[in-house]
């Protein structure tokens, strides 16, 4: 059971994870998080698995970590609305490290080499995805490309800005006041 803290430095403890547990999510979450089965569909979609919706979706993570926190909230009288505007983005993403190692956790325990496998390999490709996105990022190839097409395109922005200056009409004469 891994915890993390809110912008208040509150600290928040996810669950204990249990069968019973995640059966309870699935089903009232109308089968989008079936987390025993992280390679499965997520939201019935069979092109995108749950576990890339949990680890790339930051909408699809904090509805997961409502259902997961629900008893809590409700214990502290915290609605989920007044629960977000605690949550700063360093706060989201220790919360998701946690339930994605307490996921890990719950698989080994369980023995189950395949799943665990996947989960850490999908960490694995998760932190050199960041990693080779912020080397690209910062590639200068990349910010002359930009600055050129940024150029090219107020170049001709411009250009057309001028050229309808030239068809615009000009002043009327003020109109005889006799």
């Amino acid at each position: 059971m891994s915890a993390f803290r809110d912008a208040d430095g509150t600290e928040w403890k996810l669950p204990d994870f249990t069968f019973g547990l995640f059966l309870k999510i699935k089903r009232e979450s109308g089968g989008r998080f079936n987390l025993l089965d992280p390679a499965g569909p997520f939201a019935g979609d069979d092109k995108l698995p749950l576990l890339h919706a949990i680890q790339y979706d930051p909408v699809a993570f904090w509805e997961l970590l409502c259902y997961l926190l629900a008893s809590e909230m409700e214990r502290r009288g915290v609605a989920p609305e007044a629960f977000a505007d605690l949550i700063l983005a360093e706060c989201f993403t220790a919360a998701q490290d946690c339930f994605l190692a307490d996921w890990l956790d719950f698989f080994q325990k369980l023995r189950q080499p395949a799943l665990t496998t996947l989960l850490e390999k999908a960490e694995t490709f998760r932190t050199k995805a960041i990693a080779m996105y912020r080397e690209k990022a910062n590639d200068p190839a990349i910010d002359a490309e930009v600055e050129r097409a940024m150029a090219e395109e107020l170049s001709r922005s411009f250009g057309s800005a001028v050229a309808s200056l030239g068809s615009t009409p000009g002043r009327s004469p003020p109109a005889n006041s006799s």
